[in-house]
This record gives structure tokens, sequence and C-alpha cells, in this order.
């Protein structure tokens, strides 16, 4: 079984910052937005949408910076794990028919769904060459 992982700097510095500022964006947003519900002061709540969008935005990039995954792991019997903060997938081989390399991550797409892997990932080269020896049939596309 070959284990890969993402890049010390981004693993323990850059993914926890992304988390912890999201986090703090949402409880600062509400903790500014309770006051106003019981207040019945409609106008500041009209005008703070602006400020719920960047909440939104933050949220995206929380739950973003949650699913990609942190390890992949390849076992000789073709089985692909993929390990996230939130959640594990664990496919074949067999079930993945497109790599496409973008800018900042590659998206994996199986029969089940998609995977974005960071390119902050040692070894991704690797990864990408493990998935087409197991499956020749896999079509790989460089879209940067």
């Amino acid at each position: 079984m070959k284990t890969y992982e993402l890049t010390w700097h981004y693993r323990y510095i850059i993914l926890p910052l992304i988390i912890l500022a999201a986090t703090a964006t949402c409880v600062g947003y509400l903790s500014y937005l309770i006051p106003f519900l019981f207040s019945g002061d409609l106008i500041n709540i009209i005008g703070s949408l602006f400020d719920f969008a960047i909440v939104i935005v933050a949220a995206l990039l929380w739950y973003m910076a949650a699913v990609v995954p942190y390890k992949v792991a390849i076992r000789s019997d073709g089985r692909i794990g993929f390990r996230s903060i939130l959640r594990q997938h664990i496919i074949l081989a067999s079930q993945v028919y497109r790599i496409e390399h973008r800018m900042f991550t590659s998206k994996i797409s199986h029969s089940n769904g998609r995977i974005y892997l960071s390119n902050l990932m040692d070894g991704q080269s690797s990864i990408i060459a493990s998935i087409k020896e197991k499956n020749p049939e896999v079509v790989i596309i460089n879209s940067t």
C-alpha cells in the first residue's frame, strides 16, 4: 500500500488558517446579527445582506477546505482511499474515468461522483501514474 499526503505547510499551516478564518467570520457575523433579530430593526438586517454573502463565501471556503483529501492510499488490490477532515472515500481504480488537472486542484471523476485533489500533495504524479497503471482507460486532461 502506497500512502501520499499533503505537504506539511499546507496541512499544518494553510488549511487550519482557512478553517479558522472562515469559522471566525461565521461566528462573528452571527454574534453581530442576533441582537438585530430581537430588536426588530429591519433596516440594519436588510443592509447586512452583503455581510451575509461574505459569510456564505466563508462557509463555502470552510467546506471546500474540509473535504479536500489530505491523504491518499493506493492499495495493491486496486482500491484507492481518499481521507479528508469530513469524510473518507474508497473507490476502485476501475471506477475512475477522467482526471482533469486544473490550476490549484486535480479533479478525479469516477462513477459515483468526483474528488478534488490539491496540487500541493506530495507525489501527485505518482498517484496519477498508479491510477493509470491500474486502469489504462483513464482519460487525463490538462486544463491549465
